[in-house]
């Protein structure tokens, strides 16, 4: 998640533009770290139909860079999931809908699965589930901007949920990485 230092992940009508000065080979050698033990990607609907967009056809974009393609075939081969009341299907290869209790869906496949599930933005997806009990990680990549306005980190978070540090660096002349652990209290 990319997040600027008064707490947005998007300005007022979705934008992100604020992240792309920030996107250099540093951010891709964390996103591909972060990556190496993903077994599914989860989206709700805004950040998927973003993604469906651009990264099954980059390899055709001649202004690609090479770690744009290397991650669009990485996205392209890993199976999807994607959270929608509204959506009646997808397209993408390698992608299933989840449509009514997204948490309990959600929950049956982290059980089965040994991999991470890694969810891309989609913040209000991730404030449900941080409510549900089933987020265990965040990485949160803090941009040095401050927006005054936009969408919230975790817009419908139901109460605290305390986290441990488990890793701060920084990533390249701004960005901050930050890695928390949920903080299992007795």
């Amino acid at each position: 998640m990319h997040v600027t230092l008064d707490g947005f992940v998007a300005g007022p009508g979705g934008e992100l533009d604020w992240t792309a000065e920030y996107h250099d080979e540093a951010m891709w050698e964390e996103v591909f770290d972060l990556v190496s033990n993903v077994g599914a990607v989860l989206f709700g609907r805004v950040t998927y139909e973003l993604f469906k967009d651009y990264w099954p056809v980059v390899r055709q974009d001649p202004s690609a860079t090479r770690r744009d393609v290397e991650f669009g075939e990485w996205i392209d081969e890993t199976p999807k999931l994607v959270v929608s009341r509204t959506l009646a299907s997808v397209k993408w290869k390698n992608t299933s809908l989840v449509r009514g209790d997204a948490a309990a869906e959600i929950g049956k496949i982290k059980e089965a699965d040994g991999n991470d599930i890694l969810i891309f933005g989609s913040s209000t997806l991730v404030s449900s589930l941080m409510s549900a009990g089933l987020v265990d990680e965040h990485r949160t990549n803090v941009h040095p901007v401050i927006l005054g306005d936009g969408k919230r980190l975790a817009p419908s978070l139901n109460g605290a949920h305390p986290l441990q540090l488990v890793d701060a660096r920084k990533i390249n002349a701004g960005v901050v990485g930050l890695h928390h652990r949920k903080l299992q209290v007795n």
